[in-house]
């Protein structure tokens, strides 16, 4: 694929909020401990300026990917807040890092969480940047679905097609799962230990390092979950739904989770009219981790622009 573009240059506490330098007021909300289901508050970072300079355009969510947390996203969503000053909203989705824990685990329930937040922040329309299977179609639904609270939206190595390649991947994570749960059960009590355990026992079925160690550093509260819903690799059927406004598909050339032909972009082109492709040499399905500066100047050029990049992509 050829591409033509142009770029521009602590502990728990239910609220804690400090000054940081440049004006930015962070504030952490990690929801108290509750039995399962009963509080259904996501956790979340935000980072926003002063009134006196912050930024009139859309506040941005930043949503992370499955077996991924907010933490994963601190440093790009600081480098956005900073060279933007708009709000960075980062939740940690159902099942993943500080919120809380349910059997009941679907895109359109997490699109509903996304939605209850904003209303719990008081804010009516977010640009949104999702990734992966998750975070990417967590963001995808709300935009066909609730059009009314998405103003732009990136979605980082996803796409709402259901491939043979993205039903396999899933598949892959939920045998990860299987796996994991069989060494927690006969495992030595010593985290130390038992990472490494899972780390040795899972190279096989997650080669990636990238992707081993972020399921092992997010997988407690997540894996029960992914193996009582294995209908949640796929994305669900939404008849007569699509959104208009600007959308950019961003991969990297080595990823194997989004769009990679002319034919799959008229599909996702049904939903998403308005939608730009972008692909980045080198880089894997962690964009935000391994290609980090790539990422952000493309994501900040589709942002701060009027309608969007200009994107042409045609195949070798």
């Amino acid at each position: 694929m050829k591409k033509v573009f142009s770029l521009l240059s602590p502990a728990r506490a239910s609220c804690s909020r400090c000054v940081l330098p440049s004006r930015l007021v962070a504030t952490v909300s990690d929801p108290s401990p509750t039995p399962t289901g009963s509080d259904q508050s996501l956790s979340f970072i935000s980072y926003e300026r002063k009134n006196e300079d912050k930024s009139t355009k859309s506040p941005l969510l930043l949503h992370h990917s499955l077996f991924g947390r907010k933490e994963n996203w601190v440093n790009f969503g600081k480098a956005l807040h900073h060279l933007t000053k708009r709000q960075v909203v980062i939740p940690d989705a159902r099942n993943h890092g500080n919120s809380f824990c349910s059997n009941a685990m679907s895109f359109k329930l997490m699109s509903g969480d996304v939605a209850r937040l904003l209303q719990q922040l008081n804010i009516p329309r977010a640009s949104f940047v999702g990734h992966g299977s998750m975070g990417g179609r967590v963001s995808m639904i709300t935009a066909l679905t609730s059009p009314h609270l998405v103003d732009k939206m990136v979605v980082e190595s996803s796409m709402p097609l259901n491939t043979e390649a993205l039903l396999k991947t899933y598949d892959t994570y939920r045998q990860a799962c299987y796996i994991y749960m069989t060494l927690s059960s006969n495992s030595s009590d010593d985290p130390v230990t038992m990472k490494l355990e899972a780390d040795s026992a899972l190279k096989e079925t997650l080669p990636h390092s990238i992707t081993r160690a972020i399921f092992i550093n997010s997988i407690n509260g997540t894996y029960q979950a992914v193996i009582d819903n294995p209908d949640l690799g796929r994305f669900p059927s939404l008849d007569g739904c699509s959104f208009e406004r600007p959308v950019l598909f961003i991969r990297g050339d080595k990823s194997s989770t989004s769009w990679s032909s002319d034919d799959e972009i008229r599909k996702i082109r049904l939903l998403f009219p308005n939608s730009h492709f972008l692909q980045i040499p080198g880089g894997t399905h962690d964009l935000h981790i391994a290609k980090h500066h790539d990422l952000l100047e493309s994501v900040l050029t589709f942002l701060e622009s009027e309608n969007g990049l200009q994107t042409d992509f045609e195949s070798d």
